[in-house]
C-alpha cells in the first residue's frame, strides 16, 4: 500500500509541477510584462502659400492635444508616442499610425489616424498624438477618439474657425485665450467631462458653442473684459451630470442665462444680475454685445456664479 501511495503522491506532484509550469509560461508569454515604446513624427513643409487647414483626427486609445505656435519652416507638425507593456510571445502590439494630406489651392486637408491593438496581452501606460499648427493658418478641427482626453488650446493671434470634437470615454478641454478668434464649436463626451475656459477670446458673429455629456459634468469659465467681435451662444446639456458656470463680464457686454435642472437644484451667486433662478439677465441687458447661455442638467444640478460690472 505504501508503494502505491508513493506512486500516487509522485504522480500528483508531477501533475502539479506541470500545471504550475504551464501557468507560469502562460503568464510570461501573454501577460503584459515586457515594456515597449513607439514614436513617429510628420510635418508639412511644402513651400506654398497656405490660408486654411482642415484637420481630421481619429484615434482608438489615445490622448489628443492640438495647439498653435509660430512654426519655423513648416505649416504643421504631428507627433505620436505610445508606451506600455505586452506579453513576451505576443510581442509588441500593432500600432497603425498614418498621416495623409491633400492640397486644394491654399487650403490644406490633413487626416491623422491611429489604430491600435487592444486586448489582454497589452496595456498602454501612455499614448498621445500632439498636433501643432502654425499661427497663420485658419484651422477647422474634426476629432473623434474612442478612449482618451482631447485638449485644444487657441492662443493669441490664432484662428479656430470651428471644431467638432467627440470622445466615447474621456474628457474634453478647450482653452480659448485672449486674442484668439473662434467660430462654432461642438464638444461632446459620452462618458467624461467637458471643460471650456475663455479669456477674452473673440468669437465670430452669432457663434454657437455646444457642449454635451452623456455621463459627466460641464464646466464653463468665461471672462469678457474687452469689447468682443460678435455675440455668442453657449448651449450646454449634461444628461447625467451637472453644469457649472463662472461668468465675469464688464461694460457693454450683457448676458442672459436660462437654466434647467430636471433632477437637481439650481444654485446662484450673483453680482449685477437679477431675475428668477431659471432666467437671469445682467443689469445692463440688453446692451451692445450679448452672451446667451442655455444650461440644462437632466440628472444633476446647475451652478451659476455670474458677475457684471460697469
Amino acid at each position: 500500500m505504501s508503494v502505491q501511495k508513493d506512486k500516487d503522491d509522485l504522480l500528483a506532484l508531477m501533475v502539479g509541477v506541470v500545471l504550475i509550469t504551464a501557468v507560469v509560461l502562460g503568464v510570461m508569454a501573454f501577460a503584459p510584462l515586457e515594456p515597449f515604446s513607439d514614436q513617429e513624427s510628420w510635418s508639412y513643409q511644402e513651400p506654398v502659400d497656405l490660408e486654411s487647414l482642415n484637420l481630421s483626427v481619429q484615434a482608438d486609445v489615445c490622448d489628443v492635444e492640438v495647439s498653435f505656435e509660430d512654426l519655423d519652416g513648416s505649416w504643421m507638425e504631428v507627433g505620436m508616442s505610445a508606451d506600455g507593456r505586452s506579453g513576451y510571445i505576443a510581442g509588441e502590439p500593432d500600432i497603425n499610425f498614418t498621416v495623409s494630406s491633400s492640397l486644394d489651392g491654399g487650403n490644406l486637408a490633413v487626416t491623422v489616424s491611429m489604430k491600435m491593438y487592444t486586448g489582454p496581452t497589452v496595456t498602454y501606460d501612455e499614448s498621445d498624438i500632439l498636433v501643432i499648427i502654425d499661427l497663420s493658418l485658419l484651422a477647422y478641427l474634426q476629432i473623434d477618439v474612442d478612449v482618451g482626453d482631447v485638449v485644444i488650446t487657441a492662443p493669441f493671434n490664432s484662428t479656430l474657425t470651428g471644431a467638432a470634437v467627440h470622445t466615447d470615454v474621456g474628457g474634453l478641454h478647450a482653452h480659448l485665450e485672449e486674442g484668439a478668434t473662434v467660430g462654432d464649436l461642438d464638444l461632446r463626451s459620452d462618458v467624461g467631462s467637458v471643460n471650456l475656459d475663455s479669456r477674452n477670446a473673440d468669437f465670430y458673429e452669432d457663434t454657437v458653442v455646444m457642449a454635451e455629456t452623456g455621463t459627466g459634468s460641464i464646466y464653463l469659465d468665461l471672462e469678457r473684459s474687452t469689447p468682443p467681435e460678435g455675440n455668442v451662444t453657449f448651449d450646454c446639456l449634461a444628461n447625467v451630470g451637472s453644469v457649472y458656470l463662472t461668468l465675469d463680464i464688464v461694460g457693454d457686454v450683457s448676458a442672459e442665462i436660462t437654466s434647467q435642472a430636471n433632477g437637481g437644484d439650481i444654485e446662484t451667486e450673483l453680482v449685477g444680475f437679477s431675475g428668477m433662478e431659471v432666467h437671469l439677465v445682467s443689469d445692463n441687458h440688453p446692451d451692445q454685445w450679448s452672451v446667451v447661455l442655455l444650461l440644462e442638467a437632466d440628472v444633476g444640478s446647475v451652478s451659476v456664479h455670474a458677475e457684471w460690472r460697469e
